[in-house]
């Protein structure tokens, strides 16, 4: 594939293509992109090339901003050199798969360093994500010292465990994840630093463990809920000091509604992620009267993970995903019509968690063609737009995607009253 030469752009309204420069002045687009892959060299050959190309793929279409999402429960994926234990185990899941297993694996800094230059050239930011104090199996199995003191703790075993997190007393852990940030802070040009936040699981940590307890009634709060104001006011202070932005997911007081407030008190210069299906109506509401910064993602359009059509599951893994069709993805507004205003809106995100995907074919698979209709819902305002003109239109660029050799799932359901020619 050409990187650039005759690549196919999204028409924002017939007749009309926006020219690269206007794009990035408009609206910051995210794909999370969390592939686990191979260590040797053959495979590693073959790593670095698709990334390179989820990337070439990504600028046709006008996504500037490529995510990285490299911790979580399965697995630690970024070298850090002052700890290099993180990586010697806990980027290793599958203990029979070795380092040519599937599910193991990590980016050395130096082959990070090839992805961002090699986006940069094509004026992609590549933004980091260490997601905390949730959905950290993975390094706890590295430093158990960091957990949470339950009666019911048990041994930490990578993709196995889930619902620990981070022990919002213990010092250590501040002082690890320091060293950790001062490093990736380093390594990515990108103003921004995204620590997760998300899906903490306080009633079963937190709540159960005697210092987190002691250290809730010490700061004089009132649920446990609130030690994240200090946990997060300690993890901030470090980003700051190292002059980066923050991003976290968006969390509410409930993770459905009835909701009404913020899970803790965001500082302002925390842009935020709305993701929770259903939720983002009211965190565009919240983020809007408390001046943070706003990326939306509602899982209802935008998780790309999510089966597209009735019976087209993952082959694995599957937690019961609700469908989100090309037509359900093309129909999002970003602004919700604009009852909360859009100034504070930063742009749009689409993820593609990979728990359910093994390879490079599935990963395209799954982004496209919905990633189309993302572009265009991102891009374009609502009075721009019509279903039967997106439709015609998606026939070239699906073409163009067959001739490159790149999978997609073909939108059967639309080429039922629609030729393309």
């Amino acid at each position: 594939m050409g990187t650039f030469e005759g690549y196919v752009g999204i028409r924002l309204w017939d007749g009309q293509l926006v020219d690269d420069v206007v794009f990035s002045l408009l609206f910051v687009l995210f794909m999370c992109f969390a592939l686990v892959f191979r260590t040797n060299y053959r495979l590693f050959l073959k790593m670095m090339r698709d990334v390179k190309r989820f990337i070439d793929l990504m600028v046709r279409y006008k996504y500037n901003v490529l995510q990285l999402h490299l911790t979580d429960d399965q697995g630690w994926r970024i070298e850090i050199k002052k700890y290099p234990q993180l990586t010697k185990v806990g980027a290793f899941r599958d203990e029979k798969g070795g380092d040519q297993g599937p599910d193991n694996g990590f980016y050395t800094q130096e082959q990070l360093k090839d992805i961002i230059d090699y986006a940069a050239e094509r004026h992609v930011e590549i933004i980091p994500e260490l997601d905390i104090p949730g959905h950290t199996a993975a390094v706890l199995a590295v430093f158990p010292e960091m957990l949470c003191q339950r009666p019911d703790t048990v041994e930490v075993k990578i993709g196995k465990t889930t619902d620990v997190m981070m022990c919002a007393s213990n010092e250590c852990g501040y002082e690890i994840y320091r060293d950790i940030l001062t490093e990736v802070a380093a390594l990515f040009p990108s103003p921004s630093i995204h620590l997760g936040g998300d899906e903490a699981v306080i009633e079963k940590n937190w709540e159960k463990c005697s210092s987190c307890q002691t250290l809730k009634e010490k700061l004089g709060y009132q649920k446990s809920s609130d030690l994240m104001n200090h946990f997060f006011g300690k993890i901030l202070t470090t980003v700051r000091e190292l002059k980066k932005e923050p991003i976290l997911w968006c969390e509410l007081n409930n993770l459905w509604m009835p909701a009404d407030s913020y899970l803790f008190n965001y500082p302002k210069d925390v842009t935020l992620v709305s993701w929770r299906a259903g939720l983002t109506p009211l965190c565009h509401e919240l983020t809007q009267r408390s001046g943070n910064p706003l990326i939306m993602a509602p899982g209802e359009y935008a998780y790309l993970d999510y089966p597209q059509y009735k019976g087209d599951l993952p082959e694995y893994n599957n937690w019961g995903m609700p469908i989100t069709t090309l037509e359900k993805t093309y129909e999002f507004d970003p602004a919700y019509g604009g009852k909360f205003g859009e100034k504070h809106i930063k742009g749009v995100l689409g993820t593609l968690w990979s728990e359910a995907i093994k390879d490079f074919n599935r990963v395209t698979y799954m982004a496209y063609p919905r990633g189309l209709a993302l572009a265009e819902a991102a891009w374009t305002q609502m009075e721009h737009r019509t279903w039967d003109s997106f439709k015609q239109r998606i026939c070239p660029n699906l073409y163009q995607m067959m001739k490159d050799g790149i999978s997609f799932r073909v939108p059967f359901e639309i080429f039922s009253s629609y030729v393309c020619n």
